[in-house]
């Protein structure tokens, strides 16, 4: 059982398998996918292999079948049946079917297995009695001379008045034998070592010349992987009219995240560059997905993008286009620049004698973009460079479909002592500081300013809370009752920001459970989403202490590379707030929350489902000093407001909701050290976004 083990855990795990698999059927489904086999004993594990000395069946040696296999299988079968896929059901695999005493016991579990499907009512089955008929079987009965013998007797079992339909299957490039052929109900090939589509096609035609009437032929096993090419196995099948299906296993060398055949699988359909091809090709052939998706972006693709980052027209340290340069080049999409108060816009000489832009900053600019774009003049003694704003550089970085700058500015204002500070993401015009009577009064008037602005001008744009934590500025009592803000940051890679709180303040992601709770349960306001940003200042030196790039980004499921498409998204919480976790896909089927993350060999990854129940005991007492007195900090709620609902480990997790949660969120964290952390001991992390029952 060891050589099965997960990667994560160092253990195999029979109800992991199941329940993985039974998360990924939907993604499947809605790539067109219909038909899924399996066996009762198994197959091979490693994919190809001589012998199996390993026990994996379903079958007892006396041909009764074993429990805990029939009730893992009853819920595939279910589940297939709600999404209205069909189960290609083989009894008998070679290497596996010594396992039971005698014909006769194979006779019994023939019997056994069609009693049960009987009796569980499943119209989505067909039956493959066994895998290869002509391969090495220990008892002739499975062999291709009586292997009719087994299909006729399960073809007549009507024990409620219907049949189940039957067939097996040949080796590879095999055709089946006429007697087979005519007893059977479908015709099932297998394509594994078949190298030219040529023969794909031949085998095709020959099979269905063996019978007089014609019946459904269906590659259900081939290991050709060359979805890329015009013409392959899968496109010459479907063009011939025959069903294909992929046989994907782990080759020498690959990991976890390769195959579907060989144990232990990660079942995603987006986990490797073989399962994508095959996804993407079998959606383009079924009109699945929208045209230009893969099988890694139903509902639009993913954008990688960061909300918050600073340069020379603020507090940063660095040129606007060479840090546009810098996200552009690490793979990221999107890009706002939000420096302090002012939208980059107008002509601004700095001095760089001595200054943060003179030195090794000029230098690189030097580099990067050349004399003949870098503008120079000295003015009074003093040598100076101009600042170049979006509009000019623009056209030097932007390209459609694949790096976009959005305008964006910090309103960076304070109520007393405490910070209060908000992003416009998308803005037109500057907007200037709003000032207020209390904390909560500066956030709401920031947050109009920039929902006047959007209305007036009919562009699309939102405000966003930054940092709330930053200055110990922002309780969650004001963040809660904020009108008409959606956004605020759950993470923020600034090393200053106090994201995880102290013994006196709450924690950000506490205070995100406080806010959607009272938000949602008392105050009657929409939820709150969270983003991670990275907050970036210092671009020439990586160190903890250091506010860097590539900390923290969003990730938005979009169909196009434009601020009103990406904004539009972000709207409707079709995105997440990441770290460094990368997740595959987050969906929403009916009452449960499907997760599929894209796991790394030697990762682990712990999902916690949180969310509060209606009907939370809404006590809340503040904190206070020594003296007794009470702190301006977030006040301390039940632990019923946003408690752990479910936790769950590997790539693929799910949670049913009850109906009675007032929300349900995700947290994912990877045993992964994160690469340039803003604190020592930080590890890899992502936030998916609140879900309503």
């Amino acid at each position: 059982v060891a050589q099965w083990a997960y990667p994560d855990t160092g253990q195999w795990d029979p109800e992991r398998n199941t329940r993985e698999f039974i998360a990924a059927m939907p993604h499947w489904k809605q790539h067109g996918l219909l038909a899924v086999t399996l066996n009762l004993q198994g197959g091979s594990p490693k994919g190809y292999s001589r012998e199996q000395p390993w026990y994996n069946s379903a079958f007892e040696a006396d041909g009764s079948l074993r429990p805990d296999y029939l009730a893992r299988l009853e819920r595939i079968l279910n589940r297939a049946d709600e999404l209205g896929m069909v189960v290609i059901l083989g009894f008998f695999y070679f290497g596996q079917d010594e396992r039971l005493s005698d014909e006769a016991a194979v006779v019994r579990g023939v019997d056994n297995v069609v009693a049960w499907l009987s009796t569980g009512g499943w119209q989505n089955v067909l039956i493959e009695i066994n895998n290869e008929c002509n391969v090495r079987y220990d008892h002739p009965i499975l062999g291709p001379d009586r292997v009719t013998e087994l299909i006729k007797r399960a073809r007549t079992k009507q024990p409620d008045g219907r049949r189940f339909l039957v067939g097996t299957s040949y080796g590879g490039g095999t055709i089946p034998g006429t007697n087979v052929a005519q007893a059977s109900d479908f015709l099932l090939l297998h394509g594994n070592g078949v190298n030219e589509p040529a023969r794909i096609r031949e085998m095709v035609r020959q099979t269905r010349a063996l019978t007089s009437a014609p019946k459904p032929i269906l590659f259900n096993e081939d290991d050709h992987f060359d979805f890329d090419r015009p013409e392959n196995n899968f496109t010459t099948a479907v063009a011939e009219r025959a069903s294909w299906g992929v046989f994907d296993y782990r080759m020498k060398g690959e990991g976890f995240d390769e195959g579907f055949q060989s144990v232990p699988v990660n079942w995603s359909l987006a986990s490797s560059a073989r399962k994508r091809g095959f996804f993407t090709l079998l959606a383009e052939i079924t009109g699945s997905l929208p045209q230009g998706a893969t099988a890694s972006t139903s509902g639009g693709r993913w954008w990688k993008g960061n909300l918050h980052t600073h340069s020379f027209w603020s507090d940063g340290d660095d040129y606007p286009e060479m840090i546009a340069a810098w996200y552009r080049d690490h793979g990221y999409q999107f890009l706002a620049l939000s420096d302090h108060n002012t939208t980059l816009e107008g002509q601004v000489w700095i001095p760089t004698d001595g200054q943060r832009a003179g030195g090794k900053s000029l230098a690189k600019y030097l580099q990067r973009f050349g004399r003949d774009w870098v503008e120079q003049r000295q003015r009074k003694g003093t040598n100076e460079v101009s600042l170049k704003p979006p509009a000019e550089f623009r056209t030097q970085l932007e390209q459609p479909g694949q790096f976009l700058l959005i305008p964006a500015e910090e309103i960076t204002g304070h109520y007393l002592t405490a910070p209060v500070h908000v992003n416009a993401t998308n803005l037109r015009n500057r907007i200037s500081l709003q000032g207020g009577t209390n904390v909560l009064d500066v956030m709401q008037r920031s947050v109009n300013a920039v929902l006047a602005q959007r209305a007036a001008t009919g562009q699309p744009m939102f405000p966003h809370i930054n940092h709330p934590n930053f200055g110990w500025g922002i309780t969650a009592e004001d963040l809660m009752r904020v009108e008409g803000e959606r956004f605020f940051e759950i993470y923020n890679g600034h090393p200053s920001v106090n994201n995880e709180g102290d013994t006196n303040h709450a924690s950000v992601e506490r205070m995100w459970d406080i806010v959607l709770t009272w938000r949602l349960g008392v105050l009657g306001l929409p939820p709150m989403f969270g983003l991670a940003v990275d907050d970036s200042h210092s671009y020439h030196t990586n160190s903890v202490g250091l506010s860097n790039p590539g900390r923290g980004w969003v990730m938005v499921r979009a169909p196009q590379l434009t601020p009103e498409s990406l904004i539009q998204a972000l709207e409707r919480g079709d995105f997440y707030a990441s770290s460094g976790v990368t997740l595959n896909d987050i969906r929403r089927e009916g009452a449960t929350l499907r997760i599929e993350i894209a796991s790394e060999p030697g990762v682990t990854y712990l999902t916690r489902f949180i969310g509060t129940r209606r009907g939370f005991d809404p006590t809340n007492e503040p904190v206070r000093n020594a003296a007794g007195e009470k702190l301006r900090v977030t006040n301390r709620y039940d632990d019923d407001v946003g408690e752990i609902l479910a936790e769950q480990s590997g790539p693929l997790v799910a949670y049913e909701m009850g109906g009675d949660e007032l929300y349900v969120r995700a947290v994912i964290r990877s045993s992964k050290p994160k690469s340039n952390p803003y604190r020592n001991g930080e590890t890899e992390a992502a936030w998916t976004q609140p879900v309503i029952p």
